[in-house]
């Protein structure tokens, strides 16, 4: 744990003095320039909304939509279907192999053999049969995720726990076991020097990541390995990659004589409107055929019903591009919300465009640290992105050091922006020292859920309050979910000002108000995790439920799991004060060394204009434009069309909450919480794990509580020192 905190705390320190470095500065390091493409949507045929999967062979490309297989030319945009009897039902699962005949894997579910069976076939480009393997299905036996046709015509099959490879002749040549759960059900690949690979996801305590394992045949066994991060999507390879692979909104080809993934094109920046991405397919001219799901329809699609729209395009490189000044967009990894406004602001916006720099490594395992590190650096060599929207800054910390713009004044001199247009109560509670540094279209609340029977009806209470109110549950009844330390870093993530002060270079960690939070913390049991909340608060096991509202059907949600009537009254805490706090779903700042700070503003101010029909009901939380939050109000309180519910597991159990229409009663007790609510849910990873090492022994008994106080003031005092 020490060696982490210490490589955290080397990252963000080199990060604030590199920005704080005057930009005239430092020489910026001039770019290899990228290759431009422009996005040619291709028509798909009638009543096509869904492309199971597909892949390329020369101009044709070769599809299985509707659970048939089809042949779209890419020279005149014609569609065949092909003769081709399915015996089952297509997966999706189709490869181009590398002499040019197609690999399709199927599964029926009865037929000739009454329990089903598995089939991998190898088609010629007419859609003409030439091999077939097929597998009946026996009860028992584990299930077969894939199958695939090497150059060779060997056979490979998939299941959770194996590989085992079969001659064409239906002799099992040898089998390899696997050491971890399958990623996806088309879980192989092929490579482009005509091998298997074979994707695992690694998940455990300290890592998680993909790790592709080449099958080596002639030594009966593993061959080379490829880690990649859990993010990146793999595709089958080609002449020109041994593979291809998605990551962020980038297309890699994997090169092996470089061991790394080179850039091929940002998806995003091309006006790709897909957000799923279910065909990538480079062409041998440097074209490329994408294709997937545009996922802007998704919030209408469920609370109106209608079908899909599909995207499908080629991007082709040109010379040929509209000029406009670039805006620089620093990320870890867009949402999908995130990257729809985006998209909409480069089709739109005659003047600017907003290119997306993703610092995490889609081609190794790598850390958030690393990533953090690699913007560190670039940023020392003159590269300072316009705006920062990376999950984990320490927004008071930079702010404190000039790192950060002040938005108000942008937002107060625009000429369609009025505060009170906005919900001006959360962008209030962001402030720091009465300046706002992050901005976003939409929030939530933090906060716990009891039932009002139990907890009463209010939104403030302390520890005390707590442990009274707990003696109204059944016996064994736990009061929070979650461990100490997670109740710790709520505690303190709902409002750190009130022990770090940046301005002044001061912490409070020995005061009696931190004390009393040790303290608490470590009287309250372990709970379930998050998990499994729903599952022990109906059994009545769990009195608080933590649940982050978004949406004005929450309080059915916090309802349904507490089995009555519900109060939001947030966490317990030694000041008695709202236990509850908003936080951004989401989130943007502009650097102070921003180069183009109109450009960023016109892209920003997107964020709090109403959408009107842009997206149609795009928010995944309460919208901060207020137009937009009473358009969601209208439809939520509305006569439903259909009925809506939402099913998910809890500790093992299948659970489904049927929703109704929004009530007034249920509206207003949002907008109650809305006008309690008075700070910000922020994270600050270095001063946490500062604040748990210490803890972590006090909770166990191996320090006392002033001893621990005193430690972590000492520790934190430090290192509060070295970053202002």
């Amino acid at each position: 744990m020490r060696k982490r905190i210490r490589t955290w705390t080397a990252v963000l320190l080199t990060l604030t003095l590199l920005l704080a470095l005057p930009a005239c500065g430092r020489q910026e390091e001039e770019e290899e320039p990228e290759t431009a493409y422009v996005c040619e949507p291709i028509t798909l045929p009638e009543g096509i909304n869904y492309i199971q999967g597909g892949c390329l062979i020369g101009e044709d490309f070769y599809m299985i939509a509707q659970n048939q297989l089809s042949r779209l030319s890419l020279a005149d945009g014609t569609t065949e279907a092909l003769p081709y009897t399915m015996a089952g039902f297509l997966d999706g699962a189709v490869h181009a192999a590398p002499d040019g005949t197609l690999v399709i894997f199927e599964e029926t579910a009865g037929g000739e053999n009454p329990n089903g069976s598995y089939a991998v076939r190898r088609l010629d480009r007419e859609g003409t049969e030439l091999f077939h393997y097929e597998r009946e299905k026996r009860p028992g036996e584990p299930e077969v995720t894939g199958m695939l046709l090497d150059a060779d015509g060997d056979v490979f099959i998939r299941t959770a726990k194996q590989v085992e490879v079969v001659a064409p002749s239906g002799e099992t040549r040898f089998t390899l076991p696997t050491e971890e759960d399958l990623f996806a059900s088309d879980d192989m690949i092929l490579l482009g020097d005509g091998r298997v690979g074979v994707q695992e996801s690694v998940r455990n305590t300290s890592e998680r990541y993909i790790r592709l394992r080449t099958v080596d045949k002639e030594g009966k066994g593993w061959g080379k390995s490829y880690s990649l991060s859990e993010f990146a999507y793999l595709r089958d390879g080609d002449a020109n990659a041994l593979f291809y692979y998605v990551g962020g909104d980038n297309l890699y080809a994997w090169q092996e004589e470089l061991e790394t993934g080179k850039q091929i094109v940002n998806l995003l920046s091309v006006g790709y409107a897909g957000e799923t991405l279910d065909l990538i397919a480079p062409m041998s001219d440097g074209r490329v055929v994408v294709a997937g799901r545009d996922s802007s329809q998704w919030f209408d699609i469920i609370n109106h019903g209608g079908q899909w729209d599909y995207e499908m395009a080629v991007l082709t490189p040109t010379e040929d591009v509209p000029e406009k000044t670039v805006v620089t967009y620093a990320t870890t990894g867009l949402a999908t919300m995130e990257r729809f406004s985006i998209m909409h602001f480069n089709r739109t916006n005659p003047d600017y465009q907003i290119k997306v720099i993703d610092y995490s490594d889609y081609g190794s395992s790598e850390s958030q640290e690393a990533a953090m590190t690699r913007l560190a650096t670039e940023i020392g060599a003159g590269k300072i992105p316009d705006i920062l929207a990376i999950s984990g800054v320490p927004t008071a910390r930079w702010a404190s050091n000039g790192l950060l713009e002040d938005l108000w004044p942008w937002i107060d001199n625009d000429p369609e922006l009025d505060r009170a247009d906005l919900m001006a109560r959360v962008l209030e509670a962001s402030e720091i020292n009465g300046k706002l540094y992050e901005i976003c279209d939409n929030f939530r609340f933090v906060t716990t859920v009891g039932r009002r029977d139990v907890v009463g009806e209010r939104m403030t209470w302390t520890p005390e309050d707590m442990w009274a109110a707990l003696e109204k549950m059944p016996e064994g009844c736990v009061p929070l979910e979650g461990t100490k330390m997670e109740l710790l870093d709520a505690l303190m993530s709902m409002d750190w000002n009130r022990f770090v002060n940046w301005d002044h270079s001061t912490c409070s960690f020995d005061s009696e108000e931190f004390k009393e939070i040790l303290k608490f913390c470590a009287s309250v049991p372990d709970g379930p995790s998050h998990g499994s909340n729903t599952a022990w608060a109906r059994d009545g096991r769990l009195m608080l439920y933590t649940y982050y509202p978004g949406e004005f059907d929450s309080v059915q949600h916090g309802e349904y799991a507490l089995q009555g009537e519900i109060s939001f009254i947030g966490y317990p805490n030694p000041w008695g004060e709202t236990g509850s706090s908003f936080m951004w779903n989401g989130g943007c700042m502009m650097t102070s060394a921003c180069k183009q700070k109109e450009g960023a503003w016109a892209y920003l101010r997107t964020l709090l204009l109403p959408k009107k029909d842009q997206f149609s009901e795009v928010f995944s939380a309460f919208p901060v434009n207020k137009e937009d939050m009473e358009r969601l109000r209208k439809t939520a309180m509305a006569p439903m069309k259909y009925e809506r519910s939402f099913g998910f597991y809890s500790d093992g159990e299948y659970f489904t909450i049927q929703y109704h229409a929004v009530t007034q009663e249920e509206y207003d007790q949002l907008m109650a919480l809305y006008d309690a609510v008075d700070t910000f849910h922020r994270k600050d990873n270095a001063l946490s794990e500062i604040i748990t090492e210490v803890a972590g022994a006090y909770f166990a008994g191996d320090k006392a509580l002033e001893e621990a106080a005193e430690l972590i003031q000492r520790r934190a005092q430090l290192y509060v020192n070295e970053q202002t």
